[in-house]
């Protein structure tokens, strides 16, 4: 067995991204994104670094989905928005991901596996990744639409996104048709179809917490 392998392991993954948290903190602290245009609710994203508080189930069930969906080879490139701790990266090393082809971007980071960034103005060239994971991500955008607009464009073509979000409080939603994000009004089904199709999708309640939420795998056209 592989020792990345391991990193599946929700329990060592989580004590591996906590101890390199308090470490990288202490020693290199946070980095912020100098441009934040489009995005919201950014110092609130800042106040999660005042601590490592644990989002594992929600990585676990990213992870999941990029189990379930990943057409990986060992040349697949991923980019994972939005990580916020190493976790969910270290959790797609385990999938068999290889690290020198994971790319993570966040509006703050501590860590060297993440660039500060913004979503809407990415750093990377055109059509450069095979994957994309926007897990908890999108509701950060002040503009879905350019934020779907740039992942578009670093995606490579019938390149895969991956997009997970909760959905408006107290309402609940059957079709996609339905669905918007929480924080937006616009539907999303007519913001992602003239981008990319629909392949597979959940929405429900999870056994973490009582919010509905909906996840999204989605082919670049």
């Amino acid at each position: 067995m592989r020792v990345e392998r391991l990193l599946l392991v929700p329990g060592i993954r989580e004590k591996i991204s906590r101890a390199r948290f308090y470490y990288f903190m202490r020693f290199r602290g946070l980095v912020d994104a100098r441009d934040l245009s489009f995005v919201k609710r950014h110092e609130y994203s800042r106040s999660h670094f005042s601590t490592y508080s644990s989002i594992r189930e929600r990585v676990d069930f990213l992870v999941s989905m990029l189990g379930m969906t990943s057409r990986l080879n060992e040349d697949s490139k991923l980019l994972v928005l939005g990580p916020r701790y190493e976790s969910e990266i270290f959790g797609y090393i385990g999938l068999g991901f290889k690290k020198k082809n994971i790319q993570a971007l966040d509006t703050f980071s501590y860590s060297k596996l993440i660039t500060p960034g913004n979503l809407h103005n990415m750093p990377y060239g055109s059509e450069i990744f095979d994957i994309i994971v926007a897990g908890w991500t999108l509701a950060y955008s002040d503009s879905l639409e350019a934020a779907l607009l740039e992942i578009h464009r670093v995606l490579k073509s019938n390149g895969i996104l991956i997009m997970t979000f909760d959905l408006r409080e107290g309402e609940g939603f059957n079709t996609l048709s339905e669905v918007e994000i929480a924080n937006h009004d616009a539907s999303l089904l007519s913001l992602i179809t003239p981008y990319f199709k629909v392949k597979n999708w959940f929405i429900g309640k999870t056994s973490w917490t009582q919010q509905n939420i909906c996840s999204l795998a989605i082919e670049k056209n």
